[in-house]
């Protein structure tokens, strides 16, 4: 397993290393940066905005991706509310 100070980690989504973002997000044996949630997140703003159904076009990949941000967008929201 990879130590969380290694060089080597980074992003499985676009390749950035994890010193050249401000936050790497672990998952099991992928690795999102703060840099594609952000991208992720505008993305499902979009898709909630303007109620577009969700099409299946991708894989599984893609969803469980989509759930793991859904549920970062909810904790971000909370911790909102508590400060």
């Amino acid at each position: 397993m990879a130590k969380s100070g290694d060089p080597n980690l980074k992003c499985s989504f676009c390749g950035k290393t994890q010193e050249a973002v401000e936050k790497l997000i672990a998952g099991p044996g992928v690795y999102i940066c703060s840099d594609c949630v952000s991208a992720c997140s505008e993305l499902l703003k979009d898709y909630i905005e303007n109620d577009i159904p969700r099409k299946p076009f991708c894989d599984g990949l893609v969803y469980e991706v989509i759930g793991i941000v859904e549920d970062i967008l909810r904790e971000k929201e909370v911790l909102q509310m508590i400060q």
